[in-house]
């Protein structure tokens, strides 16, 4: 019985708005769907937020939502069948029986490279740096342009790790996960006050 990785883009060019697919060995999620998630924005805007980490980087503004978005080379079933290809359960989260949806974002550069991948919400390290590995290692999309000329753009995907039923954990695995998980929400928690 294999692992089921999700993957549901809820991409910034699409605001609120998830795509998913079905894929053949281990990948598969619902049809298309509104999520909401704070790494989501609220409304669209083709301005570049000054506050923002990549900006303030290397001083390149970075764009939410340009006229002409960014896509990968084939379309979103492409990209899809890529990520289905690619990502691999890791083994040390199988045993612990972490699951759930790590939330990434990136960068796509005026040449369509992907840089500046982070983890915006984390699962499991295991799972958040597998996740970081494929998002990091894409091959180059078509960018995303203004006024006709290409820009870079920040994009947002969720990727839910799910265990299937029946799988076996090692229990003091999954307790170190379920702290792990814990001091997660508190951090976040405290963020919130």
């Amino acid at each position: 019985m294999k692992p089921t990785i999700t993957l549901t883009a809820a991409l910034i060019a699409w605001p609120l708005l998830g795509s998913g697919f079905k894929a053949s060995h281990s990948l598969h999620a619902a049809t298309p769907q509104h999520i909401i998630t704070q790494a989501c924005p609220a409304s669209a805007d083709s301005t570049a937020d000054p506050t923002d980490e990549a900006n303030a980087q290397d001083g390149r503004i970075v764009f939410s939502t340009p006229d002409v978005q960014p896509q990968f080379r084939g379309g979103t079933k492409a990209l899809m069948k890529y990520l289905s290809h690619t990502i691999k359960y890791p083994k040390a989260a199988i045993r612990a029986g972490a699951q759930g949806r790590v939330i990434l974002q990136f960068i796509i550069n005026e040449d369509g490279t992907v840089s500046g991948t982070k983890v915006v919400r984390s699962v499991h390290p295991a799972l958040d740096a597998e996740a970081v590995r494929v998002i990091s290692s894409m091959p180059r999309w078509a960018p995303g342009k203004i006024g006709g000329k290409a820009v870079r753009v920040k994009y947002t995907i969720p990727v839910k790790f799910q265990m299937p039923t029946g799988t076996i954990v090692d229990p003091k695995a999954y307790r170190q996960w379920k702290k792990y998980m814990k001091a997660q929400s508190d951090s976040t928690a405290a963020l919130r006050r």
